[in-house]
């Protein structure tokens, strides 16, 4: 089973305590957070757009 989990924030200045608040919202329902699921867009693209899938990552834009 897979979930995603989101958390809006303002500015890009708090993507760092949102992944943190995301990750012990996990831990604390018991959910595994060490490995990394594909979300819908990156799958598509990594399926028929490769390069640009692989931009995308050199880029640090996906992981």
């Amino acid at each position: 089973m897979a979930i995603e989990i989101e958390l809006l924030v303002e500015n890009e200045d708090e993507a760092d305590e949102a992944d943190a608040r995301i990750i012990e919202y996990a831990a604390s329902h018991g959910l595994e957070t060490g490995v990394v699921i594909l979300g819908k867009v990156a799958a598509f693209l990594k399926s028929e757009a490769l390069d640009h899938y692989d931009r995308l990552v050199n880029a640090g834009v996906l992981k």
